[in-house]
């Protein structure tokens, strides 16, 4: 009786501080996974013209606590070493290839740091801490989204080329339909503060004025009503719904949209805005894709190395510096040899 209440007392201690460093391991995570590097991040060095920054030290000390919160079998350290070796094979894959890593460096940080977020989220739920995940992930949102209605204020709340805080305006808005996604996914029945919170997000949405976050914010909307397809299908839903799109397409003709907000209004309702916008990136998007396949198509095997495509392909295109596609991009700087696996790995 005593060597089992034993066992049982050390098993309870064990899960307790398993947990307690999981969710240390994740608090001290999402400073990296939202500014979004573990290389040479400048806005967090620690000491000037350092190669190290505050968010290195984050990560690989979050990355010791998941080390020691979970049981790693054979398995999961070959796996571990495998995924290593994957990485430097890769490096000096684009040693030769291009002379340098520096373009690797923004496929190994994005992998690394996707990696192990995914990991400890896991772990997370695993450990029914669900709720803890949610809370910590849209808290740490709603504080970039006050850090970056701070420096809007000073710099210019609706110029879109200004930094939002420490992202740019189309990284902020995806930040912020992440938090409405959490916000919507996480009852099925909106309390009065998360209705609240998804008015919040939505309105942080339309402030980024990107294209992609909200098309992907109607999406995210589109889900939670097919999910709950029960209580939308009512005559006070559906007369609500119809009013709002009336009242938003009624304002698009009657009043006139900022410039800063045309892009995105204008190119819903206006058929001139439309045609400007398709000329511009939504349009050339094509050509760009097109051109990428045609280097595929060239360089099947190895690409044309990780700097290659903004280098060789994106220079064509002025402004833009990635393919708005990130399977094309892939394979066209590391071709299927090198692109599959970092696909699947991501």
């Amino acid at each position: 009786m005593n060597t089992s209440l034993q066992t049982a007392s050390v098993n309870f201690l064990y899960s307790v501080r398993s947990v307690i460093l999981i969710k240390l391991a994740w608090l001290i995570f999402l400073p990296v996974l939202f500014t979004g590097s573990i290389f040479f991040e400048e806005r967090l060095v620690l000491i000037s013209g350092a190669d190290f920054s505050v968010n290195s030290i984050f990560f690989v000390l979050c990355a010791a606590l998941y080390s020691v919160s979970v049981d790693f079998k054979p398995s999961k350290l070959l796996l571990l070493l495998l995924f290593s070796a994957y990485l430097l094979c890769l490096l000096f894959f684009d040693l030769i290839n291009t002379g340098n890593i520096s373009g690797i460096l923004k496929y190994v940080n994005g992998t690394c740091i996707g990696l192990l977020g995914g990991l400890i989220a896991f772990q997370l739920l695993v450990m029914d801490q669900k709720i803890f995940f949610v809370k910590s992930f849209v808290l740490s949102i709603i504080v970039l989204l006050i850090c970056a209605i701070i420096v809007k204020l000073q710099t210019g709340f609706l110029v879109r080329p200004n930094p939002y805080f420490m992202h740019g305006a189309i990284v902020f808005g995806r930040i912020m339909g992440v938090g409405l996604f959490l916000v919507l996914m996480h009852n099925n029945k909106l309390n009065v503060q998360q209705k609240l919170m998804v008015a919040i997000f939505c309105a942080a949405v339309f402030w980024s004025m990107s294209k992609g976050p909200i098309l992907s914010m109607f999406l995210a909307f589109c889900i939670y009503i097919a999910l709950n397809i029960k209580a939308f299908i009512s005559v006070r839903a559906i007369i609500w719904c119809t009013m709002m799109f009336t009242f938003l397409y009624m304002i698009s003709q009657v009043v006139t949209i900022p410039v800063e907000f045309n892009r995105v209004f204008g190119f819903l309702f206006s058929d001139e805005s439309r045609q400007v916008n398709l000329s511009g990136s939504v349009g050339i998007r094509q050509d760009i894709w097109n051109a990428t396949l045609q280097s595929i198509a060239e360089h099947p095997l190895t690409g044309i190395g990780s700097s290659g495509w903004e280098s060789n392909i994106g220079s064509q295109f002025g402004e833009f510096t990635y393919a708005h596609n990130l399977i094309l991009e892939i394979y066209s700087d590391f071709g299927l040899l090198f692109g599959t696996p970092s696909l699947l790995i991501l």
